[in-house]
C-alpha cells in the first residue's frame, strides 16, 4: 500500500508546493489505494488517534494549508494532536525524520494512542479561537488576544481583541505555547495564558 500511495503522491503534487484540504482530500476519496481518507494522517505534524501508524508526506500549515515534502524527509518541527472538536496540543516534535514524544516515557505511536495519561505531557498552542495573555518581558505591555480565522475590525470577546491568525501579530503566536516568547515591533514578548 505504501508505495501505491507514494506513487499517487508523487504523481499528483510537486515538492515544496502548498495545496489546500480539498485538494488532497479529493484525491484520496478518488483513490482506493488511500485508505485513509483524512489528510491529516498524511502529515508529519498533524496526528490523531484514528491513524494506525504516522504515514507523512506533507507538513499542516494550519487551517487548510499543506506543504508537500514527500516521503523520508528529513523534517525538523513540532508534532500536534488535534482531536475533533477539541483544542489542538503538542505532543512531540521530529528532529532531522525522527519523532519523539514530549512524554520521554512513550517510546511509539501505539503508545501514545494507548496513553491515558495525555493531559500530563500535552501542551496548549495558540490557535483558532484562543484566548491569548501575553506580556512584553520588560513590563510596559500586556495584551489579550484571540486568534480569529476572518479579517475582524476592533471587535472585543470578553475584554480580548479578536485579531485574524493571518496578521503579522496571528503569525507571530500561531502554534506558540505558553512561556513561548516573541518579537513583534521593538520589544520582545511572552506568552502567560492559553485558553
Amino acid at each position: 500500500m505504501k508505495e501505491e500511495l507514494v506513487s499517487l503522491f508523487s504523481q499528483n503534487f510537486k515538492i515544496g508546493n502548498v495545496y489546500n484540504h480539498q485538494e488532497i482530500r479529493t484525491l484520496l476519496e478518488k483513490n482506493e489505494v488511500a485508505i485513509l481518507k483524512n489528510v491529516a494522517a498524511y502529515s508529519y505534524n498533524r496526528w490523531n488517534k484514528g491513524m494506525s501508524e504516522p504515514l507523512p508526506f506533507f507538513e499542516w500549515q494550519g487551517r487548510d494549508s499543506y506543504l508537500f515534502l514527500g516521503e523520508n524527509y528529513p523534517y525538523t518541527g513540532e508534532v500536534y494532536h488535534h482531536p475533533q472538536g477539541g483544542k489542538v496540543k503538542k505532543i512531540g516534535f521530529w528532529e532531522s525524520g525522527k519523532y519523539s514524544f514530549s512524554n520521554s516515557s512513550i517510546k511509539s505511536f501505539k503508545e501514545w494512542k494507548n496513553n491515558e495519561h495525555k493531559d500530563n505531557f500535552e501542551t496548549d498552542v495558540c490557535y483558532i479561537d484562543s484566548k491569548i495573555d501575553f506580556i512584553a518581558l520588560d513590563g510596559s505591555i500586556s495584551q489579550k488576544v484571540i486568534l480569529k480565522d476572518k479579517d475582524v475590525q476592533n471587535d472585543f470577546t470578553d475584554n480580548y481583541k479578536n485579531i485574524s491568525y493571518k496578521s503579522a501579530l496571528g503569525q507571530k503566536l500561531f502554534f506558540k505555547s505558553i512561556n513561548d516568547k516573541f518579537d513583534f515591533g521593538n520589544k520582545t514578548y511572552k506568552i502567560i495564558k492559553i485558553q
